[in-house]
């Protein structure tokens, strides 16, 4: 995406940075960069339930943020965005905050190995408790899912239905609508954790038909320490507390409290502010970007890199190989007699920046019979010359 590199600070420190590591976290533009010193230089103030001018006006900031995020995602009111200390924050809120209290033990929630352990593990962890049982959605040997079998999964005793929007590893979208779709034919809630696929798609949640989502701020150009999680407002009603303290009570006394209503509830404590409102100018910056550029800018990434190392025969490509060069955002890989690890540190050693190991996505690994990979992730600011850096440092590592 010609000349939107300059946008970025750090590549105008390290000119020579072949940054490939956006799925874990993607780097920050000027604006995001420049709105947090603003606000910590000049604006620093806590908000609620003050009366002078800067608490005033950080508090009008900080609920305007989640105005710009609802209107971002498809919300139908700002009051269902509920802002966390991260993606894994918001996946333990919905296990934590919803799922233990509306599961019985009969009951089934529906997942699949492509979940991270952000997710993974809360909501497995809560349902066992429970006594809820855990159906999987079977995947084939690239990490698809079997449409057919996963869809005979979802029945009547369906309590949740766990969907990654795309995967970390296998580099892909979900059919998401699919899901969604059979979820609510029985009457299921849905949980989508988006947190590779909001940095480059508008998923529009309440005309999809989604409960819960959760995605992470720094993986979308914003800053570190803040996920937005989304509830739908017909489930307000079944949220609890998970976490007290502070600003989620409506009032305590020595032999009893009672809880404030959502978003507040979910946000004890205070908030993350600064992140908050440095993630307002994020989301500026990506309503200025065509989405659709960056989709096909990222697959065109793919299809190079996995033409520039097709002919290597100890080095295999996870994944479905026509898919990630249609609509891939990243590719995982292994090389036969290497370690993951070695392979990342070598690498680094050219100033390349790749991930390497199980991407918090163990389960998947195992269902795919695959050891520890190395992770070569996108975004708009990865240039075609980064992708044949790599690409030819692996050539020689591999001959």
């Amino acid at each position: 995406m010609k000349g939107i590199k300059e946008s970025f600070p750090i590549f105008s420190r390290y000119p020579d940075l072949v940054y490939l590591d956006s799925a874990a976290t993607s780097q920050k533009p000027y604006a995001v960069v420049d709105r947090l010193a603003s606000f910590y230089s000049f604006e620093n103030a806590s908000v609620h339930r003050s009366f002078y001018q800067l608490a005033e006006q950080a508090t009008q900031n900080y609920e305007y943020v989640r105005t710009q995020a609802a209107e971002f995602f498809g919300a139908r009111e700002s009051s269902e965005i509920v802002f966390t200390s991260g993606a894994t924050a918001g996946c333990n809120a919905v296990a934590f905050g919803w799922l233990q209290h509306v599961l019985r033990p009969g009951d089934e929630i529906v997942i699949s190995a492509l979940e991270h352990h952000s997710t993974f593990l809360p909501m497995v962890e809560v349902a066992r408790a429970c006594g809820a049982l855990v159906r999987f959605m079977p995947l084939d040997t690239e990490g698809q899912l079997l449409l057919e079998i996963a869809e005979a999964a979802i029945t009547s005793k369906t309590r949740l239905v766990v969907c990654s929007a795309g995967s970390n590893v296998v580099g892909v979208a979900t059919p998401l609508e699919f899901i969604v779709q059979k979820a609510r034919s029985v009457g299921a809630a849905v949980f989508v954790d988006a947190a590779q696929v909001a940095p480059r798609r508008r998923l529009q949640v309440a005309a999809m038909g989604i409960d819960f989502l959760v995605c992470s701020a720094h993986k979308m150009c914003g800053p570190t320490g803040l996920g937005v999680l989304y509830v739908s407002k017909k489930r307000h009603s079944e949220c609890h507390p998970w976490v007290l303290g502070g600003s989620m009570v409506h009032e305590v006394h020595t032999d009893r409290w009672s809880p404030t209503c959502l978003p507040a509830m979910w946000e004890a404590g205070t908030p993350p502010i600064a992140q908050v409102i440095g993630f307002g100018e994020t989301l500026s910056f990506l309503q200025r970007l065509d989405f659709e550029a960056l989709r096909a800018h990222e697959a065109a990434l793919c299809r190079v890199f996995i033409e520039e190392l097709a002919g290597l025969p100890e080095l295999v490509i996870v994944g479905n190989k026509d898919l990630l060069a249609s609509q891939g955002h990243l590719v995982s890989f292994y090389i036969n007699n290497f370690h993951a690890h070695d392979v990342a540190a070598y690498l680094a050693q050219y100033q390349i920046c790749v991930r390497s190991g199980y991407h918090c996505a163990q389960p998947l690994h195992e269902a795919l019979n695959i050891p520890q990979t190395v992770r070569a992730s996108w975004y708009m600011y990865t240039s075609l010359d980064d992708v044949r850096a790599c690409a030819a440092h692996l050539r020689k590592l591999s001959q």
